[in-house]
């Protein structure tokens, strides 16, 4: 008796569930905002609130309060999925004098959790550095910045630090994320003596290399400033309209906007960023804030389209991607549009690999994906026969994804010398 009357006061003591018995409560009250602040209240809780609202759920009637906290146990297990693929982020703060490279690699392994290869011929070499709480790609910056003659690469999805030249390109960091600024142009162009002034500035994105991300792209609404204070109109290729694709070889052209894009074999180009009618005499940006959507995923959702015969063109179910076969090669292809953004780039919307053509009789067809470099607007395959129905099934699988918002933050950043 009195280790049940001991359970009892246990759980009268949860602030939890009493938070949760409170809100439940709120949720059936007639005022629509009581109703919705109870709910913006439940998904503040966070992941603990989770354990007991699946038991209520699992005795509420049809109704809007089985709803709403369907709703918010929804979001929450989609977290605890996120949680599974992104791991917590751990900071490092420590102090080196004369320190051995190997040394001071192997004490950011312990304190981050993710280990970090050193070249031997390197590993000897003294470094001098303080360490605050800064993030693990941060911290790996400043060891090769201390010494200039170290960088860091990725062998096997591991990092390394090895002899090279520090690139000391402007980064921004937030928590265990980070962007680059990899390249900057200025372009005047203009006619009957008027002038406009344009530039671009192509980025990275990347992460401590165990947050399993899908893909990352830069989101509308980034934000500039001018060393004069003024606001700058800056917006991602992926969002604004394009006007043109020109390809040259060794290099491509778009207009995105009317501002002319040149981009390289691994360049994105939807991982640039445009400031269109430039001060002409603009040299740098005293400030620069971007948001990247990290996307992880967490699992798949089975897909089928009907495909209308060889050498026909059908759409790839709702997607902005057309489907076209013929012998055997099947491409899944897109086509930018004049005026319009670009669209999604494939792999960020199924999994590519997954692609897997059906005959009529039920027979399956494998699909072989050709190599693609970097993020692509077309994919090939080759069937393992030839594609000669009339009719034949694409069965692939969607992706089940999670979005992570990150936002960086430059500040005084040079354009051009």
């Amino acid at each position: 008796m009195i280790a049940l009357l001991v359970a009892a006061l246990l759980v009268r003591q949860d602030p939890i569930e009493d938070r949760l018995r409170v809100l439940v409560e709120k949720l059936g009250a007639e005022d629509l905002e009581a109703r919705e602040q109870a709910s913006k209240e439940m998904l503040a809780i966070g992941l603990p609130a989770l354990p007991g609202l699946e038991k209520r759920l699992a005795d509420l009637p049809e109704g809007e309060v089985r709803a709403r906290i369907k709703a918010v146990v929804d979001r929450f297990r989609r977290l605890a999925k996120v949680a599974d693929v992104s791991p917590q982020i751990r900071f490092v703060t420590l102090s080196a004098k004369e320190t051995p490279l190997r040394d001071v690699l192997a004490e950011i392994s312990r304190r981050s959790g993710v280990t970090v290869d050193c070249a031997d011929d390197v590993a000897a070499r003294p470094v001098t550095l303080d360490l605050k709480a800064q993030p693990f790609l941060q911290a790996l910056d400043r060891v090769c910045l201390a010494r200039s003659d170290l960088q860091v690469t990725l062998v096997d999805g591991k990092p390394k630090v090895a002899a090279g030249t520090t690139a000391n390109l402007p980064s921004a960091y937030s928590d265990g994320f980070r962007m680059k600024l990899r390249k900057r142009s200025i372009t005047v162009s203009g006619e009957f003596g008027k002038s406009r002034t344009d530039v671009v500035v192509h980025v990275a994105f990347d992460a401590q290399p165990d947050q399993k991300y899908r893909s990352v792209l830069p989101m509308p609404g980034a934000v500039a400033t001018s060393p004069s204070g003024a606001p700058l109109a800056i917006r991602s290729t992926g969002e604004v309209a394009l006007g043109g694709w020109i390809s040259t070889g060794q290099k491509s052209i778009a207009y995105a906007d009317e501002v002319m894009v040149v981009f390289e074999e691994g360049d994105a180009f939807d991982m640039a960023l445009v400031i269109k009618d430039a001060p002409s005499d603009l040299k740098s940006v005293s400030a620069l804030r971007v948001k990247a959507r990290y996307r992880f995923q967490v699992g798949v959702i089975p897909a089928s389209c009907v495909i209308a015969g060889i050498r026909r063109t059908t759409m790839l179910g709702e997607l902005p991607y057309s489907v076209h076969m013929g012998g055997r090669n099947l491409y899944l292809y897109t086509s930018p549009k004049a005026g319009q953004p670009l669209p999604p780039v494939l792999s960020d919307l199924i999994d590519v690999e997954s692609a897997v053509v059906v005959d009529s009789a039920g027979k399956e067809n494998k699909l072989t994906l050709q190599p693609n470099r970097g993020r692509a607007m077309q994919y090939s395959y080759i069937a393992e026969r030839d594609l000669k129905d009339e009719e034949m099934t694409l069965k692939y699988n969607l992706l089940d994804t999670v979005d992570r918002e990150v936002e960086f933050e430059f500040k005084d950043v040079k354009l051009r010398d």
